[in-house]
């Protein structure tokens, strides 16, 4: 899971490059398969995507997880090449997989009465990856239900498990100190006290508002997150160094914001030294009632609303 704010690079940017590429199977798969029902492509893609070599753990993602390959097609399972050798339909397929099934049932239904409590034991303690049997006391149960669902593992296999999560989660560290590495090279630090120029994203912005808010750094997290205040207050939420420009002179110091805080779309507004931000009306006429948004605001009408020349609240040029 990957927890980030909105149009934040460093944590949305590999989310949304992962969700590009499984798009672009999908796409390729139903070219392949000239169909448009993409759903029906998803687990094709899911388990293309999880037996691929990653290169920060160096395994596959399904091997990281589970300790061992995964397992496709027939060639992997526990049937002999040469009985299905010959196989051309689905069917005959399924009548291979039901016939020992069906004698094992039989059988059991036979001895039923025979067979003890212990020899049934005997019979489940398998492993659930290598299928060896084992004594009840060198089997481990796994006890996370999202993982292997209480499945039954040898000790062995289960060793192999948690070194091979352990060296996952090894490599993901390095990577992740590789890339605040060239992070921190790219993007000097900026001190306490410094000025930045804070770019505004357009939903944020009016059409009248400023494209940039000037602010100073008041604080640096341990997660190397920025408090910022401007000249009208505090920004309420923290941002990271990618999201602001450090500027080339000192306009504003610590002590010049005052102890409010708001948020980025009123500073721009602010800033712009405009009060209209995103308020319009859309009145039929005169706009002299209190249903005029811009007359419950206080606010002149501006060229977004109504092109009624008759207006009473219009400002003039």
């Amino acid at each position: 899971m990957v927890h980030g704010k909105p149009r934040h690079s460093q944590s949305q940017g590999s989310v949304e490059r992962y969700n590009q590429d499984v798009r672009d199977m999908l796409v390729s798969w139903m070219a392949d398969n000239k169909t448009k029902k993409w759903s029906e492509g998803l687990r094709f893609i899911q388990s293309k995507k999880n037996r691929a070599l990653h290169t920060g753990i160096k395994v596959s993602p399904y091997e990281a997880m589970f300790g061992c390959s995964q397992k496709i097609g027939l060639g992997d399972s526990q049937l002999l090449e040469e009985d299905y050798a010959s196989m051309t339909t689905e069917e005959e397929l399924e009548e291979l997989l039901s016939a020992p099934n069906t004698e094992d049932q039989s059988a059991d239904n036979s001895t039923e009465d025979n067979t003890n409590d212990c020899e049934k034991d005997v019979i489940d303690n398998k492993c659930h990856i290598c299928g060896i049997e084992a004594d009840v006391e060198d089997l481990c149960i796994t006890t996370d239900e999202n993982e292997l669902n209480g499945k039954k593992l040898c000790k062995v296999c289960f060793r192999k498990i948690v070194n091979t999560r352990g060296a996952a989660a090894r490599g993901l560290k390095r990577q992740a100190e590789k890339m605040l590495a060239h992070s921190n090279e790219k993007l000097r630090p900026v001190p306490v006290g410094s000025n930045v120029v804070l770019g505004v994203p357009d939903v944020d912005r009016s059409r009248v508002a400023a494209r940039n808010v000037l602010a100073v750094v008041e604080a640096v997290t341990p997660d190397g997150l920025h408090r910022l205040g401007t000249k009208d207050g505090t920004l309420h939420r923290q941002y990271a160094r990618n999201e602001f420009t450090p500027a080339d002179s000192r306009f504003i110091t610590a002590q010049d914001v005052p102890p409010t805080t708001l948020t980025l779309r009123k500073a721009s507004a602010l800033n712009s030294g405009s009060t209209q931000g995103f308020v319009f009306c859309n009145c039929a006429q005169y706009c002299k009632t209190n249903k005029c948004k811009c007359r419950t605001k206080n606010v002149d009408c501006n060229s977004k609303c109504h092109s009624n020349s008759s207006c009473k609240t219009k400002f003039s040029d």
